[in-house]
């Protein structure tokens, strides 16, 4: 039976190789030039526990990690009731677990004795003892039963096996190798059994693989960012491990801080002294780093501040993925910060979005937070070559030579934006703080002042948003229905508009990147040829709607589906509740 697009999950405890297997399906399937998308997850814990991997493999371009699996593998049944719950099987699925390891999976199995599966008991553990002689090599038995079941590229797979061991030694290579066949053997007797759904393509160019985190550190770089500082936390890590080995090669620094505060204190003296800086992290460290942020904008300091949100409040689940940060992004900080928040909607976009960033904070002087999440963060995409012939981000225009002799730093503008000059050049001296000031930068209670210098401050949204045009329009512009939200909700909500479509219920989406400011004047004629508008988001409390609805010119349209994060949104369950909502509101009218 042959397929053309196909979703498996891997499911066992640290050391099975869960992860490491998923990854090599990915890259195995890019070098062929396959779509592909692979979500890693693990339990709260840092380190070590039990893990998953979730790989859907497409002809097409994939908007999402796909709502139920064709093909589940399990190493352990008692970790797969961890993550049960994000894992849905199609009806009819195959399932291949380690026999070796559950012997009494009869009695056991977790999915129910009914549910509608084709079993496969492969002996995993025993095949890579004969094969390579340890146990440890079953995840490259399960490899070789995988590529060989469902026709994925076990050329190019080879190949990735001999590059990751190639540093081991030739026995290390020689013994997986081994592995991998006796599994790809042992697949061979599954063949004719029961309907197996291989998955067939045309090899074409090779795609890269890249993870979100990865993405975002690539664009500060293209975008000519040179200094970063930040402090290690999860999910947001990847964005300082990479820069820490890439920045050195074009002459940038990376400082890793004793905390967050000083992280984001480096990263404003760093921006105010002319250079393109930024820091990354997680909820947790963004609430330490608001004070500064606050400095930032009154002191009107270039800089980017990447937040990788998790499962929150405190520490919440560390490694998982929600969109509950939204209202400290925006509103954090005391006082009235003039800031900007965008948010890219999938991996190649947060190279997109970061260079963007940084050129929003320096053409208006400003704090940019790209609020990204684990979802993206973590998850890797193959995806066309990035443009690594980008030029740089333009500097912020600075005055020199005559120019100086009438400079006022915070010189109020018609666009908000003052003059500034490079940092120790003669005669450009000037006062910069965090205490209100005038023109001058000279501190001041005035309230007459700290009206003018509020409204020049935020004067300043007012270009980013002529200036920055950042939104996706995805279904029918013609349907009575609409769709929004934010983030990673966007592949969830580009299928979800392409199943409505199908059940005759026709939808338009509406997806800004650009958070705040958000653009009002194309949010507002979007809701106005809508008769209904369904908002969705992972925030328990419905962060999104509560803000959508505090802004537009007609809120009474806006229906809301708000969850908790922890669970990755689906494009079935938006589905679910586009037909309520439009149900509902046929009886009432």
């Amino acid at each position: 039976m042959d397929v053309k697009e196909l979703t498996i999950g891997i499911v066992g405890s640290g050391g099975d190789g869960s992860v490491t297997c998923g990854e090599l399906i990915t890259r195995a399937s890019a070098r062929v030039g396959l779509h592909a998308l692979f979500l890693k997850s693990y339990g709260p814990q840092i380190r070590g526990g039990e893990s998953s991997a979730h790989i859907r493999l497409s002809t097409k371009p994939i908007p999402s990690q796909g709502d139920r699996l064709d093909v589940l593998v399990v190493f352990s049944w008692n970790e797969f009731k961890k993550f049960q719950d994000e894992m849905s099987l199609k009806t009819g699925a195959i399932v291949i677990h380690d026999e070796t390891m559950e012997p009494d999976f009869a009695n056991t199995n977790p999915l129910g004795a009914n549910f509608d599966a084709q079993y496969i008991h492969a002996p995993f553990s025993e095949l890579a003892e004969q094969s390579a002689g340890t146990t440890l090599s079953k995840n490259m038995v399960m490899l070789g039963v995988l590529f060989d079941l469902f026709n994925l590229p076990y050329d190019d797979l080879c190949t990735l096996i001999q590059r990751r061991f190639k540093k081991k030694g030739d026995d290390v290579v020689a013994s997986n190798m081994n592995a991998v066949e006796a599994g790809r053997h042992y697949a061979q007797a599954f063949q004719n059994d029961f309907p197996i759904p291989r998955l067939k393509y045309t090899p074409s160019q090779t795609k890269m693989v890249m993870a979100g985190n990865e993405a975002i550190a690539c664009g500060a770089i293209s975008a000519g960012c040179r200094f970063f500082a930040g402090y290690p936390i999860t999910p947001s890590s990847e964005v300082m491990e990479w820069l820490s080995r890439e920045l050195p090669k074009v002459d940038g620094s990376v400082v890793q801080t004793e905390d967050e505060i000083s992280a984001m204190n480096m990263v404003i003296g760093a921006g105010y002294s002319g250079e393109k800086a930024m820091t990354a992290t997680s909820g947790p460290g963004l609430s330490l780093k608001q004070e500064a942020i606050g400095l930032a904008s009154m002191a009107e300091v270039p800089c980017v501040i990447a937040n990788v949100q998790r499962v929150g409040p405190s520490t919440g689940i560390p490694t998982k993925s929600e969109q509950s940060d939204l209202m400290a992004t925006i509103y954090g900080s005391h006082g009235d910060a003039a800031k900007v928040v965008v948010a890219p909607t999938c991996v190649s976009d947060c190279f997109d979005v970061t260079r963007k960033a940084f050129a929003i904070a320096e053409a208006y002087q400003l704090p940019v937070i790209i609020l990204s999440d684990q979802f993206i963060g973590q998850r890797m995409e193959a995806i066309d070559p990035l443009d690594a012939t980008l030029p740089p981000v333009p500097d912020r225009k600075q005055l020199s030579g005559e120019a100086l002799a009438t400079m006022k730093r915070y010189q109020l503008t018609d666009d908000g934006v003052s003059p500034t000059v490079k940092l120790a050049t003669p005669g450009g001296e000037h006062l910069v703080s965090g205490i209100e000031h005038d023109e001058a930068g000279k501190p001041t209670s005035s309230f007459t002042i700290h009206e003018q210098m509020n409204e020049k401050r935020f004067k300043k949204l007012e270009g980013v948003l002529k200036d920055f045009s950042l939104i996706h329009h995805c279904g029918d512009s013609k349907s009575e229905i609409g769709l929004i939200g934010w983030g990673s909700s966007r592949g969830a909500i580009e299928e979800a508009i392409e199943s409505a479509d199908i059940l005759g219920l026709a939808v338009e989406g509406f997806v800004p990147e650009m958070i705040h400011p958000l653009p009002l004047e194309d949010l507002n004629a979007f809701i106005q040829t809508k008769r209904l508008v369904l908002t969705v988001e992972l925030s328990f409390q419905g962060q999104f709607y509560r803000y959508l609805k505090s802004l537009v010119d007609d809120p009474n349209k806006l229906h809301c589906f708000a969850r908790s994060g922890a669970k990755v949104l689906g494009s079935e369950e938006i589905v679910c509740q586009l037909q309520k909502m439009a149900q509902n509101t046929a009886i009432a009218n």
